[in-house]
């Protein structure tokens, strides 16, 4: 029996991709993405391209398309709306590929224009709901802009969104339609003292309708993963007793509960995590390896300009990965903090040398004027180096 999936949020897939690997590892697992939704048109061209199988069907008209895409909201920087005009000036393969990732992916669209009749409608029943919402207004990075209303409901924030999910499960639970299983991911500071009750009013708000939560606070790093990288989960469970799954809260004074009082032990998550042999290691990610002509075309591309700015960033980023150790007893890679597209600049998450065990560029590289190039793939282009 498949586990029934409504991808919210969906962004590139990293819900569908986790799935993924859990049913290459356990026996009899199965699940089925039923509906996603998502409004960023990039990452819904994207997400089709990882996970589906894109449609060559040349009788679908031009015009058919754009008729049907009419019936949704579509971003093209996942902050803005963007009018059918303007995404017809990205041309018609760009139609056609938006359009089969709606299709193929049954995406219902924005979060804010799906009602929980709708879903029933055009998915069936739901088992696990999957809700990693903006973190914009969350993340450190996005204080730092200004952003920092956190998911105060009717704060119109981006990550105010998590109380579409409110408004979605109650439509659902009118219909005697909740799903079993709620997924959540965000970023550390979701807990932080700023927006802690925040939470705790969402979690008032799960119990509400019958769902258990516990919340679990994880670094990638610790799971086998080859990057740092903090994340908070929370899992809810519908109308489930005490002796199979506790709801963390249940017993706490309400006054007074602090971050620790939120927070599982992750002693069960890394025991499962053993289990399953889940692990990585950078150099198995990175690929790096420059005899292949493809692979060393894309590293030559992904070479930074020489700037004062980047020589000072190159000396103070972390090397994710080189064969020239610049220090006695320095280790060849470091974990990478993140992997993103806007980080050329310093601090940075962390770049990859193309320097030998000599301290010099690497043979591939002879034809590359280092006096214009930087002695690094730049971490601009680093997610075209991951597997």
């Amino acid at each position: 029996m498949k586990i029934k999936v409504f991808e919210t949020f969906a962004g590139i897939g990293a819900q569908a991709k986790a799935l993924e690997i859990l049913k290459n590892k356990i026996k009899d697992f199965d699940y089925k993405i039923v509906a996603t939704s998502e409004w960023d048109s990039y990452a819904n061209i994207a997400y089709n391209a990882i996970h589906n199988k894109t449609n060559k069907d040349n009788k679908i008209k031009y015009e058919d398309k754009i008729n049907y895409l009419k019936n949704f909201t579509h971003s093209l920087n996942s902050k803005t709306p963007s009018s059918i005009e303007r995404l017809e000036k990205n041309g018609p393969d760009f139609i056609g590929s938006l359009y089969d990732s709606f299709i193929n992916s049954n995406n219902l669209g924005s979060i804010t224009e799906i009602t929980g009749e709708e879903l029933i409608n055009k998915s069936g029943h739901v088992d696990l709901l999957t809700y990693s919402f903006p973190c914009q207004d969350l993340s450190t990075g996005g204080f730092l802009h200004g952003g920092n209303k956190g998911t105060k409901k009717g704060s119109n924030t981006r990550s105010g969104l998590l109380w579409e999910i409110d408004r979605i499960l109650t439509e659902l639970d009118e219909m005697n339609e909740k799903p079993k299983y709620l997924l959540l991911e965000n970023v550390s500071n979701m807990l932080s003292s700023k927006h802690l009750n925040d939470y705790l009013l969402w979690l008032n708000k799960l119990n509400s309708l019958g769902y258990s939560t516990q919340t679990f606070v994880i670094d990638s790093s610790e799971f086998g993963s080859a990057q740092r990288r903090k994340r908070v989960y929370a899992l809810s469970v519908l109308n489930v007793t005490d002796e199979i799954f506790s709801d963390t809260l249940k017993n706490k004074k309400k006054n007074s509960i602090s971050r620790d009082d939120v927070v599982e032990s992750n002693e069960r998550l890394e025991n499962v995590s053993k289990s399953l042999h889940i692990q990585q290691q950078l150099k198995d990610v990175l690929r790096v390896n420059y005899n292949d002509k493809e692979l060393f075309a894309e590293a030559e591309d992904a070479l930074a300009n020489r700037t004062p700015s980047r020589n000072k960033m190159y000396e103070h980023s972390p090397m994710l990965f080189t064969e020239y150790k610049k220090e006695k007893n320095k280790k060849d890679a470091t974990l990478s903090r993140t992997v993103t597209t806007k980080q050329d600049r310093n601090p940075n998450a962390g770049i990859i040398s193309i320097l030998n065990k000599d301290g010099k560029p690497d043979k591939h590289f002879k034809n590359v004027d280092f006096n214009n190039k930087m002695y690094y793939k730049s971490s601009l282009f680093n997610y075209f180096s991951i597997i």
